[in-house]
């Protein structure tokens, strides 16, 4: 089966985070199950941590838009200081997320 355009571009930002020396990331997967709450609703598509550094990473596609959900945890973590990114290319994450220097 052929991948989306975004998930394509989850697989070049996974492909570049893997190439980071001291980064860790986890996809997540959100998808709630018919008739039951989801608790992991509004959540990123991707949580990194470079250097100790975290980020929280939303993929779109050029046209793709957030949901109302999405908004919501963005502002509200945005607020407690996190890092957040919606990438729409590799670009937008390699312009946040850069190799670290050797300690």
């Amino acid at each position: 089966m052929a991948m989306t355009p975004e998930g394509i571009l989850k697989k070049e930002i996974t492909d570049y985070l893997d190439s980071l020396p001291r980064c860790a990331y986890k996809r997540i997967y959100t998808g709630g199950i018919k008739g039951r709450s989801n608790p992991g609703r509004g959540m990123t598509d991707l949580v990194a941590c470079n250097d100790g550094e975290v980020f929280f990473i939303e993929t779109k596609t050029k046209e793709g838009k957030l949901r109302e959900s999405q908004e919501e945890f963005m502002i509200e973590f945005s607020r407690a200081g996190a890092n957040i990114i919606i990438a729409r290319s590799l670009e937008d994450v390699k312009k946040r997320i850069k190799v670290s220097p050797t300690r």
